[in-house]
Formats: structure tokens, C-alpha cells, sequence
């Protein structure tokens, strides 16, 4: 199974965003989502991960887990 991370890079990539466009989007720094990029986090809270999803166009369900 895909890790959060892979899931986010796939959205992204699929709406052509990159990560300071979506870090703008939901409204937090663009080393926060780095950091899930590269894995150094699990990934977003609840609500971030809620807020990157409708950024993204996905379900959160599936941005959270798979």
C-alpha cells in the first residue's frame, strides 16, 4: 500500500500543484509539507489532510488512508 506521502505526491502531481501552492492553499508553511513530502511526517492532521484533500480534488478518506 501507497504511504501518505505517495498519495499526496500522485494528487499533486495529477493537478499539477506544487508544494508552496498547496501549503498557500491550506493555509500552512511550505516546510510542513515538505516534511510530509519527504517523509518526515506521517502526513497532515485531520483538518489540514480535509483542506488538502478539496485542494487537491481527492477524498480525504483516500488522502488519509489508501
Amino acid at each position: 500500500m501507497d504511504e501518505y506521502k505517495d498519495r499526496l505526491l500522485s494528487a499533486m502531481k495529477r493537478v499539477n500543484m506544487t508544494t508552496q501552492q498547496l501549503a498557500d492553499k491550506i493555509g500552512i508553511s511550505y516546510q510542513a509539507v515538505k516534511k510530509v513530502i519527504d517523509g518526515k511526517s506521517a502526513g497532515f492532521g485531520i483538518v489540514n489532510n480535509v483542506r488538502a484533500a478539496a485542494a487537491l480534488n481527492v477524498n480525504s478518506d483516500w488522502l488519509a488512508t489508501g
